[in-house]
């Protein structure tokens, strides 16, 4: 839902659409370091120019980083408790 949505406003704005995941996961589903991340995410941001929309939620690697990058507006989409419910069990499922 959120890739397609932020894949949507940006086709409407006439912008590129980066997504955090897609820079973040490397072949065989291997986390990029946060140094790597941040360089990849820095790479995209530079090629995009001035305007984008990026999809993605990696505070944690990431901290402000893409927020700092000149952003003027964040749009938050709420997920419901059912979502992030499945998630979280999808990831304990994967993880052991």
């Amino acid at each position: 839902m959120q890739t397609t949505t932020a894949r949507e406003i940006a086709h409407i704005l006439n912008v590129p659409f980066i997504s955090l995941d897609e820079l973040h996961w490397e072949p065989n589903w291997v986390q990029s370091s946060a140094e790597s991340f941040k360089v990849k995410v820095s790479n995209a941001l530079q090629e995009a120019g001035s305007s984008w929309v990026v999809e993605g939620d990696y505070k944690v690697k990431l901290g402000n980083f893409v927020v700092d990058q000149t952003t003027d507006i964040i749009c938050m989409l709420p997920l419901r408790l059912f979502v992030h419910f499945f998630r979280i069990l999808l990831k304990a499922c994967y993880t052991g």
